[in-house]
């Protein structure tokens, strides 16, 4: 069995740094301590201070202290070493880490901001500015694609946030409507309806009035059923009717008859009904109204889900 004796040197450094001061020396340190933070708090931490404290395990906390009392007047270079030794475990200094990335974000400093970055952990609009630095420092077609492919797909990624990849992608890449379509997709189904109105501008003209219909019946299927007799009669006015018909019978089953009489230029059949009845039956079961058997009978066998199906056993059980 080998020993990685560089690694165990490595994990004693900081204890071996410890053992090294003497009772005295760290005796002295604990008292000059208290002191030394307030100064560095203020701004005013003297060269003497910080060399008393050399070897004081405590004294990476005051570093922190001074790098983010005014990160505009912090030396970039140190403060990068800084993070390098320190950024990923001592407490704090994420936050300075993000300062920093801020800062070199608002003056278009690509370099600095990828030193200081780290892709574990980073919010979307982080990486969404990652991906600018990468591609003003270094512009590749192809890397370009496949790193805002990754932010397309995640329906979290703030489409105002992420404009310029989002761009690039919706103008580049092959596959840029199916991704976006199903970017709209997740974003409907956790009904985040805002983020999905953003993320329309990104398809082609073609297919964005499609697409504003399909947002209208999931965000609000009463006024999608009021606006569906505007619509283009194209192939996918009669499906949309239909699901918009679906939701609202879900939400306000009494109210359906309305709606298809307002609806009856579209000669809509019994069978295309069906998943409307379904959801009629489904509240009147529940809630025990007296059309619950008439809209029930109104299902075929083959349209009932099994909750409806015995939602309906128990009513006649009871009967």
């Amino acid at each position: 069995m080998r020993l990685n004796f560089a690694g165990i040197v490595c994990a004693l450094l900081p204890w071996l740094a410890a053992a090294s001061l003497s009772a005295a020396d760290l005796k002295s340190q604990r008292a000059l301590y208290p002191k030394a933070l307030a100064a560095a708090y203020a701004g005013k931490l003297s060269p003497e201070q910080r060399e008393a404290l050399q070897g004081y395990p405590l004294l990476p906390y005051i570093e922190l202290t001074e790098l983010q009392r005014a990160p505009l007047q912090n030396d970039w270079a140190s403060t990068a070493a800084w993070l390098k030794v320190w950024g990923t475990t001592l407490p704090g200094a994420g936050r300075l880490r993000e300062s920093m990335l801020s800062l070199a974000f608002k003056r278009s400093d690509w370099r600095q901001f990828l030193q200081l970055y780290l892709s574990a952990n980073v919010s979307p609009e982080r990486r969404c500015q990652a991906w600018q630095a990468r591609m003003a420092l270094a512009p590749d077609a192809e890397i370009g694609v496949a790193h805002a492919r990754a932010l397309v797909q995640d329906a979290q990624t703030p489409a105002q946030a992420c404009l310029p990849a989002f761009i690039h992608f919706a103008q580049t890449a092959s596959d840029a409507t199916a991704r976006f379509s199903a970017r709209i997709d997740a974003q409907l189904k956790a009904r985040q309806f805002t983020e999905a109105e953003q993320s329309l501008q990104f398809l082609p003209e073609s297919e964005r009035g499609l697409a504003h219909r399909v947002l209208l019946l999931e965000q609000d299927p009463k006024r999608a059923l009021m606006q569906s007799l505007t619509w283009p009669q194209d192939a996918g006015h009669r499906t949309l009717t239909l699901r918009a018909l679906v939701k609202f019978a879900a939400k306000s089953p009494r109210a359906v008859d309305a709606q298809l009489h307002a609806l009856q230029s579209l000669a809509l059949t019994e069978a295309e009904l069906q998943p409307v009845r379904l959801e009629q039956a489904r509240f009147a079961l529940i809630e025990n109204w007296p059309e619950a058997n008439l809209w029930l009978d109104a299902l075929v066998p083959s349209a009932r889900d099994t909750q409806v199906n015995e939602w309906g056993v128990r009513r006649a059980m009871s009967a």
